[in-house]
Parts: structure tokens; C-alpha cells; sequence
């Protein structure tokens, strides 16, 4: 089978290349979106979090972790594997259409291959209802050697 590796999903849809992983809801809250569809093993980036929907969110940027499509199923990678660029460990709001951007550098000699960051600590701002997954990570991404 031939892949096209330059497959790139739009927005948060999560279509990786050589398949799809199972059916996900489109989130409706947050769309969290890389700068790049493909990196360089230790190059940087920044993931733009936007709130869509109609209240305030609670994030802390620092709760994240970087997941890799391997055969069928996201496995986490720690992101202290990567460096966080500028990260500051506290809980913030992001209101209604509000915008942050979160800087990240990749380790150098990550392996090739599919990766997502998915944010552990976005949460309603209504007391703290948790988000499903899905509202919670980025559009996948390629990482070259």
C-alpha cells in the first residue's frame, strides 16, 4: 500500500495518512489547530487554542502531552519529551472567542511519524466540568527526521 504522507487533515478533522482514526465527534468548543502540518525532529512550533463556544473555558497550557499515532491508537509521548516554549503553569480563562497560541520546540530526534498534543487541563469555567478528549487535542501532525 502507498501512503501519502502529505496528507494533512484540515481543521480538526482526523483523517491521518493511510487511514482514519475511528469516527470522532467535530468538537464544538475549542478548535485547536498546529501553526504547521509537518515539522522537523527538534524544530519548533506554536498549537492556537480558540473557543468556540458560548462561555469561558479554563485552560493551564503547561497540562499537556504529546500523543503518536502508532498502529491504530494514539500512545502518549511525555511532553517533557519536547520543550515547552514560554509555558506558564497556571490555571487561566479563555473567553468566547478568544485566542491563545502555545509555543512548543520538539526533542531533537523524535521519530518520524503522526503526532497530536492534547491538552489534560481545559475545562469548563462553569466549575470545572473536564472536556472530552476530542475538544482537547490538536489537528495531527508530521514530524521528519
Amino acid at each position: 500500500m502507498i501512503c501519502n504522507v502529505r496528507l494533512i487533515p484540515v481543521l480538526a478533522t482526523f483523517m491521518i495518512a493511510c487511514g482514519a482514526e475511528p469516527t470522532t465527534p467535530t468538537p464544538t468548543i475549542l478548535r485547536v489547530v498546529t501553526d504547521q502540518g509537518t515539522y522537523l525532529a527538534g524544530g519548533t512550533g506554536e498549537v492556537r487554542i480558540l473557543n468556540v463556544s458560548g462561555g469561558p473555558v479554563s485552560y493551564n497550557e503547561c497540562e499537556r502531552s504529546l500523543d503518536r499515532y502508532d498502529q491504530g491508537t494514539w500512545v502518549a509521548v511525555s511532553w517533557r519529551d519536547s520543550l515547552a516554549v514560554n509555558c506558564v503553569d497556571i490555571l487561566r480563562t479563555l473567553g468566547v472567542g478568544a485566542e491563545i497560541s502555545v509555543a512548543f520546540r520538539l526533542l531533537d530526534g523524535l521519530s518520524a511519524g503522526t503526532y497530536r498534543w492534547r491538552f489534560d487541563e481545559i475545562r469548563m469555567d462553569d466549575g470545572g466540568t473536564p472536556l472530552p478528549i476530542w475538544e482537547r487535542v490538536s489537528t495531527p501532525f508530521l514530524v521528519e527526521p
